[in-house]
């Protein structure tokens, strides 16, 4: 495999960036959500199951600790092995930042059953584990002692996660794809297309 064996620093770069081009082609990470609680129960509306087990499957490698190939934070790491332009480093900061910050902001709101306060990961377990990636008995009984409502908040809460991750990678992939000392792993920006760092200046005013 050469130059782009997966486990040198360079394969793992080279490896995570055709993992975010991938990811980019997934409907489901655009896909529509959402949750009503009326007269006859609760309804829902999401992806298409198989669109949306793709998009799961994708986004679940990008934030899996035990498998560190395309693991957003190990690939932060191996970035920050490198002389990187300032502006590189100070930015790779707050993706990481982003990515800690992820691990315990609920963005809709905390949601509670009598095992604790779901975390943004186990919200993305409950949706990922009881009817797409695999079927889980202790995390459909848990949904089943919460009630319908709660498990499907929890459920849709795990997809907020999820597009959070999308679009950390995608911060990341650009900012390694733009550094001269990392751009040899990635496949180059489009003519025109704003730098990484232009884009971000503009995202996170």
């Amino acid at each position: 495999m050469g130059k782009w064996h997966c486990r040198t620093p360079g394969g793992r770069l080279h490896a995570f960036d055709q993992a975010v081009t991938s990811l980019k082609t997934e409907s489901a990470s655009s896909g529509e959500w959402a949750i009503v609680l009326g007269e006859n129960g609760v309804t829902t509306q999401e992806p298409h199951r198989e669109a949306l087990r793709s998009y799961l499957m994708a986004v679940r490698a990008l934030d899996t600790p035990s498998e560190p190939d395309l693991f957003i934070p190990k690939i932060i790491e191996v970035l920050l092995r490198h002389e990187l332009q300032p502006d590189t480093v100070r930015w790779l900061g707050v993706m990481q930042k982003r990515y800690d910050d992820a691990q315990k902001d609920l963005l809709m709101g905390e949601i509670t059953d009598s095992y604790g306060t779901f975390t943004p990961r186990e919200c993305f377990e409950m949706l990922a584990y009881r009817n797409h990636l695999h079927y889980d008995i202790d995390r459909e009984v848990r949904a089943q002692e919460m009630g319908e409502f709660l498990a499907e908040m929890a459920r849709q809460q795990g997809s907020v996660y999820a597009n959070v991750l999308t679009n950390l990678a995608l911060y990341v992939r650009c900012l390694g794809r733009d550094d001269p000392a990392t751009a040899y792993w990635f496949v180059q920006r489009a003519d025109g297309e704003p730098s990484a760092v232009e884009w971000l200046e503009i995202n996170f005013k």
